[in-house]
């Protein structure tokens, strides 16, 4: 039985499949909203090799462009403290404590992200 009525038509849409597949073993790094976390137990479960917000959920794309290309003056720029806690406005609010443990924390989690960047003659 088919249903003419507006509201129960459907859209077909065509998906070409991408030009590079993604395999268990390929590293991922997947960085943004909190949707990218509620997304990591699956990827773990289904054992894909994936670092999840290292930076903490970040929604505004220009500040992910930011991170991914910080350097160590710009963390010292982006940091503030308050009530003798240090934060640092481009990352996650995880990030904190004393000045230098929050500048270590957020050097390994860039350190963690550069593990993951492809090395010559990979994808």
């Amino acid at each position: 039985m088919q249903n003419d009525h507006p509201l129960f038509r459907t859209t077909r849409v065509e998906i070409t499949p991408a030009q590079m597949a993604i395999s268990r073993p390929d590293s991922m790094l997947w960085m943004g909203s909190c949707f990218v976390e509620s997304m990591a137990p699956f990827l773990s479960e289904f054992q894909f090799q994936a670092c999840v917000n290292p930076l903490g959920v970040v929604f505004h794309p220009e500040v992910l462009v930011q991170l991914l290309q910080l350097t160590e003056s710009d963390l010292d720029l982006k940091a503030f403290e308050s009530q003798g806690i240090w934060k640092n406005y481009w990352v996650g609010a995880h990030f904190s404590g004393s000045k230098e443990d929050l500048r270590l924390s957020i050097q390994q989690a860039i350190a963690k992200i550069s593990l993951l960047a492809p090395q010559e003659g990979g994808r």
